[in-house]
């Protein structure tokens, strides 16, 4: 799947959900029955939601930790 970010004043109003259903459409007519999406914030609970119409599984996970010296 592609990396996508969408302008600060369009968000929530459906700009998502418009790209993921004409993705659906080419997914479905190509036949596309999995995807991996790009690397998302653990705590970008509007992202994490945007997933919950789709069977899901996670499975890889990337963290960045901070020790100060």
């Amino acid at each position: 799947m592609l990396l996508i970010a969408v302008r600060p004043d369009l968000q929530g109003k459906g700009v998502n959900a418009l790209l993921m259903h004409e993705f659906n459409k080419i997914y479905m007519r190509h036949n596309i029955l999995k995807a991996e999406t790009n690397p998302e914030l653990e705590t970008n609970s509007r992202v994490q939601a945007q997933w919950k119409f789709f069977d899901v599984r996670q499975h890889k996970r990337r963290r960045c930790y901070v020790k100060h010296l």
